[in-house]
């Protein structure tokens, strides 16, 4: 070994990013991408790119493994399932499940998400689980439920 002396903290944090540079080099996502350019880039814009292309998963998983709030991604999934066309109370059933394990995520965008699809209905079962609030109160008047 020279004589510098490698600093652990430098160690662990190249370690995390190179976990998670080889879990967007995987195949099925795509992203051939080198230390500098994810340095450069940044970790959240990295999971804005992955919300982008629709892999919420992945960018759920390397938010929170990188101690990130993953209520953007949440949020995002769940206004994409809202547009889907699954049926209303299995939507509901997801988004609720989800929402409410991670603080931070709120109901009330998702609520306008469903409103703003013609999808009142949805809108309206997912209200029981959204707190009770100024934001919920002009989110009522906004869709007139």
């Amino acid at each position: 070994m020279s004589g510098r002396q490698l600093s652990p903290d430098a160690f662990v944090k190249m370690s995390r990013d190179l976990r998670v540079l080889n879990a967007v080099r995987e195949a099925s996502i795509g992203m051939a991408m080198t230390h500098a350019q994810l340095q450069r880039l940044g970790m959240d814009t990295l999971i804005d790119r992955l919300i982008g292309r629709h892999q919420h998963l992945l960018a759920f998983e390397i938010s929170s493994y990188l101690g990130l709030s993953p209520a953007k991604v949440v949020v995002h999934w769940a206004s994409h399932k809202v547009r889907s066309e699954l049926p209303d109370p299995q939507i509901v059933v997801q988004i609720v499940e989800k929402l409410k394990a991670v603080p931070g995520a709120t109901f009330a965008l998702i609520a306008a998400e469903a409103h703003a699809a013609k999808r009142s209905d949805l809108a309206a079962r997912v209200w029981p689980d959204f707190p009770l609030g100024m934001t919920r109160i002009d989110l009522l008047l906004a869709a007139r439920l």
